[in-house]
């Protein structure tokens, strides 16, 4: 199981801004606020799991990254995946 949590966003003047992660149903929503910001924004959520937990693709072969990368979806920018 994954975890997240410690969300920390900040714009280009290190101006910390308000941030949540919701969770509804299957669905992990991270909602900010960028009122006032200066982009570049850098948005820092914690994402972990338990040691031990034994998490491996179904055909684990050495050298595997399984979950070192995760998709995007901007909603505001019509379904685009972020960069």
């Amino acid at each position: 199981m994954l975890r997240y949590s410690d969300l920390y966003v900040e714009d280009a003047d290190h101006k910390v801004l308000p941030s949540a992660l919701t969770l509804d149903g299957n669905m992990l929503s991270l909602r900010l606020s960028d009122s006032g910001a200066r982009y570049p924004v850098r948005v820092d959520p914690l994402i972990w799991a338990q040691l031990g937990g034994g998490y491996k693709a179904g055909d684990a072969d050495a050298g595997d990254v399984l979950g070192t990368a995760i998709a995007v979806l901007c909603r505001s920018c019509g379904g685009r995946r972020a960069a």
